[in-house]
């Protein structure tokens, strides 16, 4: 089951109980983002479309009877995957059940052997976070590239 808990789409209750109900090894937390993932707020593109992100939502934007733009249906994600486990853990869930969600559970359902954990054998990729889960440091391959 792919879930977009990123604080916006599903509630902190229905994350926590999808948790609980299937369990982390069925779970692949995704994000659905957009080109304005991680930027601030302000107006973009998707597509066609005009999108105006506040708050960290982006909303396709519409007119007013008076021709003046306002925000309407959510027009898709903002967050990164980072984020996206950190709004997991926010609502409730244990971090090492999020962090399995979104890296080891992914890479089985994908036919990844090589990544999705770290273990002999497996690429070196590794995100380093600090304790609210703010990325510090970014490896691939065993190559740092960010941080």
């Amino acid at each position: 089951m792919e879930l977009v808990a990123d604080g916006t789409h599903l509630a902190d209750g229905t994350v926590r109980s999808v948790f609980d109900l299937v369990g982390a090894d069925s779970i692949a937390l995704v994000t659905d983002a957009m080109a304005a993932a991680g930027m601030p707020d302000g107006d973009y593109r998707l597509g066609p479309m005009a999108v105006r992100v506040a708050d960290g939502v982006a909303r396709i934007l519409t007119q007013d009877a008076q021709g003046r733009p306002q925000a309407g249906a959510i027009a898709g994600g903002v967050a990164h995957l980072m984020d996206v486990v950190r709004a997991v853990v926010a609502a409730g869930v244990p971090l090492v059940e999020a962090v399995r969600a979104a890296s080891t559970t992914p890479a089985r359902l994908l036919g990844r052997a090589d990544v999705g954990a770290l273990e002999a054998g497996r690429r070196a990729d590794v995100v380093v976070t600090d304790a609210g889960l703010r990325v510090l440091r970014v490896t691939r391959a065993g190559q740092t590239l960010v941080g």
